[in-house]
């Protein structure tokens, strides 16, 4: 057998203590990594929330922007409620014409679809076949006829001026 020096020993010592050392300086690595890690995710996780609450908000404001006058179905009292019901289309597309302009269109559209004998066939509706427009077209007709006195008779007044120009 071979006896060993005392340097031995010490050199094989110094190698375990840098293994040691080593490992514990690896280990913290790898503790600091995960702990950047963490701190890194919570980060991320406090963004988002923030981003959330932010966009909740945005949409809160946004809500109450809608609400306000200016993004409203406009309305006219000078007209019946019941006019205004049938004429005025559903938000957004209230939007982008004003009331009186509703009320001309639905009676131009009306000397086409409120024909006493039921004839829908100038009627420009895609859905004038349905089922759902057939049960709701008296009830639109009977609105946009309360819009104005005149609109059952315009035909009739136009007829008479055209025999007196002849």
């Amino acid at each position: 057998t071979t006896e060993l020096s005392p340097a031995w020993h010490t050199e094989q010592g110094a190698v375990r203590n840098n293994d040691k050392n080593f490992i514990k300086e690896r280990t913290n690595k790898i503790s600091n990594s995960r702990r950047k890690m963490r701190k890194n995710h919570l980060l991320k996780m406090r963004q988002r929330l923030l981003r959330s609450i932010l966009l909740l908000i945005l949409l809160g404001g946004f809500g109450v922007y809608l609400k306000s006058s200016c993004m409203k179905c406009p309305t006219d009292d000078s007209y019946s409620p019941e006019c205004l019901k049938s004429v005025i289309p559903p938000w957004p597309i209230c939007l982008f014409h004003d009331v009186p302009t509703f009320v001309k269109h639905s009676e131009d559209a009306a000397t086409r679809c409120c024909k006493e004998d039921g004839d829908l066939s100038e009627c420009k509706c895609p859905h004038k076949d349905s089922e759902k427009f057939i049960d709701h077209i008296d009830e639109w007709c009977e609105g946009v006829a309360a819009c104005s006195a005149s609109f059952s008779f315009e035909e009739d007044v136009e007829s008479e001026e055209l025999v007196g120009l002849e």
